[in-house]
């Protein structure tokens, strides 16, 4: 299933070398770019995105989709479940993260 349009981006596959600042130097260089949060997941990096608007978001998604940052990685950039800001408002006991659509992941109930 596709996930509504949001102001918050989710990218994947990009080089595990990739650091962190190269990606807010390249995000932030998108009109409306707001934050980005960086998690290193089993040493598979992803990151959020957040836009100040989902008209921002779009364009970065249209611009940078399959963009080549330092590897012949094409990244995946979609939107996120939810927006981040709404997510870390939901849960102060830890740093919540959006969820993308496909996500089945669920410990995190009580």
């Amino acid at each position: 299933s596709r996930t509504q349009p949001c102001s918050t981006l989710f990218v994947a596959n990009f080089d595990p070398k990739i650091k962190e600042e190269d990606l807010t130097r390249l995000f932030g260089s998108m009109p409306g770019y707001q934050r980005l949060k960086f998690y290193d997941k089993d040493q598979i990096p992803i990151c959020f995105v957040e836009f100040q608007d989902v008209s921002c978001s779009t364009h970065c998604m249209t611009i940078l989709n399959g963009f080549q940052l330092q590897s012949s990685l094409p990244m995946r950039i979609e939107y996120a479940k939810n927006k981040m800001s709404e997510s870390s408002r939901k849960n102060n006991r830890t740093s919540a993260s959006p969820t993308i659509g496909s996500s089945t992941n669920n410990n995190n109930v009580y």
